[in-house]
């Protein structure tokens, strides 16, 4: 693989809380050694990249240990950012499938990244605890964002759990 791809290939950009940090940005520079660039021409750059065909050349199929690279990663940054632009925020079961392809430490931050990322509505029923028993947090997390989804009529949250292992310690059919 060229070293000048090599960039694209950092888990950087397969984390969790960097696509967060990435989305509610009001301008983000990507900083790689003595490089920078704007974030606006990597996603541009992506965007034609996947236009030619040619991003998966680029990085030999290889994905950031089976996550995103930062081609990919960069496209759904930008969709994202323009939708939160018309919208003010972000389909939650749209954040939950997102977020299940980022790594993470905390199975419960698969939600808690993106309360940031829709409406307060959401965000109020939703308690954000990393309390001394993680088990019963997630537990309890877990059942809080399918209900909120299901509530707001997000029914597709249903989807996100089929063929889905279980994350110990969630119910079972719970997306996190």
């Amino acid at each position: 693989m060229a070293s000048h791809w090599l960039p694209f290939c950092r888990p950087w950009f397969g984390r969790l809380w960097t696509f967060q940090e990435a989305v509610l940005a009001s301008d983000l520079l990507m900083i790689c050694g003595r490089k920078i660039i704007s974030s606006k021409i990597l996603i541009e750059a992506a965007k034609e990249l996947r236009r030619l065909t040619i991003q998966y050349r680029c990085l030999e199929l290889q994905a950031i240990e089976n996550h995103e690279n930062g081609f990919r990663a960069m496209e759904i940054v930008d969709s994202a950012k323009r939708y939160l632009t018309t919208h003010r925020q972000l389909p939650f079961p749209y954040l939950l499938s997102i977020a299940s392809s980022k790594l993470c430490l905390d199975p419960r931050d698969r939600v808690y990244a993106m309360l940031g990322m829709t409406g307060k509505g959401f965000q109020d029923r939703i308690q954000v605890s990393y309390s001394n028993d993680p088990t019963k947090t997630l537990f309890q997390t877990s059942i809080d964002c399918a209900k909120a989804c299901i509530e707001d009529g997000f029914l597709d949250i249903l989807e996100l759990v089929a063929g889905r292992q279980r994350v110990p310690g969630s119910p079972l059919g719970v997306p996190i």
